[in-house]
């Protein structure tokens, strides 16, 4: 890896916005999406917020989630390309699980598929993958169609309970 990452060059809006989102999250207030859209409008501008978000926790980085690793994913969210988040070491279960291959052809047609995207990735991004860094390679089960009906999705850290109600 280079002596650079190209991640920690931050401009000043950059830092704003993860000192935001940071906020948000500490203090546990929304955030409105019309005030972030036109300044962050793409991966590389995403990709250093999330960054400087990440180093604001001041908590060990645990791995990486690999996301839109399927073609019919990428179609629903309007992308060619898989994309990846930063989760910080207290994010991941402390158990391990076990999937059989065949329930896996989702994720870039095989889960070291989606390793060896992330990897390049952050080769390219000047940011090295360690022994030993978690990974998340994609969702292996597309997201259900959503239904009318009250929903509540339960958090264990740093999100109260939220509701959602579909007419």
């Amino acid at each position: 890896m280079s002596d650079t990452d190209v991640l920690t060059t931050k401009n000043d809006t950059e830092k704003e916005v993860a000192n935001d989102l940071y906020q948000a999250l500490v203090n546990k207030r929304p955030l409105k999406v019309t005030e972030y859209e036109k300044k962050v409008t793409d991966f590389d501008t995403a990709y250093r917020v999330q960054h400087a978000f990440t180093e604001l926790k001041k908590e060990p980085l645990g791995g990486y989630k690999v996301s839109l690793t399927s073609e019919q994913t990428q179609r629903m969210f309007n992308s060619d390309s898989p994309f990846y988040g930063a989760e910080t070491a207290s994010a991941w279960l402390e158990n391990d699980a076990s999937l059989q291959l065949s329930d896996l052809s989702e994720v870039l047609g095989n889960p070291l598929n989606s390793l060896q995207w992330l990897v390049k990735k952050l080769s390219e991004q000047g940011v090295a993958y360690p022994k030993g860094t978690k990974v998340s390679s994609g969702t292996f089960l597309l997201p259900p169609h959503l239904e009318k009906g009250h929903y509540v999705a339960h958090f264990d850290k740093y999100f109260d309970d939220v509701r959602l109600d579909v007419e």
